[in-house]
């Protein structure tokens, strides 16, 4: 009984690092991107003539983007 009490307490005191020496990686796919949207909005000044202006919003679009991560044993 305390052999096996002595080698948990030195497996544990070992740590995560000493435990797992190898690692691999992973395809991980996100999907989120934002995107420039740009129109142009008529306004009209005091006199009542017209003139566009640009306006220049954000969109989120769904784009599949892969990545590698790192995982540990």
């Amino acid at each position: 009984m305390l052999s096996v009490a002595v080698a948990t307490a030195l497996a544990l005191a070992a740590g995560p690092s000493q435990a797992c020496d190898y690692y691999y990686y992973r395809t991980v796919t996100t999907y989120v991107a934002v995107q420039p949207v740009g129109y142009y909005v008529t306004h009209y000044d005091d006199c009542g003539d017209a003139y566009q202006v640009r306006v220049v919003t954000h969109r989120t679009v769904r784009v599949p983007v892969a990545r590698q991560e790192k995982v540990y044993c």
